[in-house]
């Protein structure tokens, strides 16, 4: 297989994840990686660059001793309005069950995972590694917003999950928008008035 960061037209700033950010404000630590940020819906997972990948070292690791979470990283990409972009990532291994991964694409470029405008792909609970988590969805303005997305719903004690090569690029199968033209109005002349 092939990492998505080779895609033609990829996107993504630091698809690779090899460079990060330490982004702690209280709380666990939280290691970002470069042009991406972090969202935490439940608990406080740590975060951090890891050696486990494929793609080459590193990678972003989520990881809780004993409490379920809900979190992930997420990047707000320039895109083009009307080109439909699809999204995949080449890594995301769990070391135990109960992990759910998978990506989400806001056409509208919001930062709340939790919008009703964010176009989830389809999960997966499989304890594997590269799990197909493609979505697309057609972009409205010019900013899209990429999730990674990790629901941790049960702990088996020291829990990790880790993700790397998360790519965006145009979907070539699907094409633009036609831009719909605006109706032309031509007013109705003012009948003459009858003189008495």
């Amino acid at each position: 297989a092939d990492t998505p960061c080779n895609s033609p037209g990829n996107l993504t700033y630091n698809c690779k994840l090899d460079n990060f950010m330490d982004r702690t404000e209280g709380g666990s630590i939280k290691h970002i990686p470069d042009g991406w940020w972090y969202f935490v819906l439940q608990g406080d997972p740590e975060m951090r660059s890891s050696i486990d990948t494929l793609w080459g070292a590193p990678s972003q690791e989520l990881w809780s001793d004993g409490t379920p979470f809900i979190a992930g990283i997420y990047q707000q990409v320039k895109v083009t309005p009307g080109v439909v972009y699809k999204a995949n990532i080449g890594w995301a291994a769990p070391t135990k069950p109960d992990f759910e991964r998978r990506l989400g694409l806001d056409p509208t470029g919001g930062t709340d995972p939790t919008a009703g405008t964010v176009i989830w792909g389809p999960s997966s609970w499989e304890v594997t590694p590269m799990p197909d988590l493609t979505v697309s969805a057609r972009a409205t303005g010019e900013t899209m917003t990429l999730f990674a997305w990790v629901n941790h719903t049960n702990s088996h004690g020291r829990d990790q999950v880790f993700l790397d090569d998360i790519g965006l690029w145009p979907d070539p199968d699907a094409p633009a928008a036609t831009p719909t033209p605006t109706p032309t109005h031509t007013p109705t002349p003012k009948p003459p008035s009858r003189s008495g």
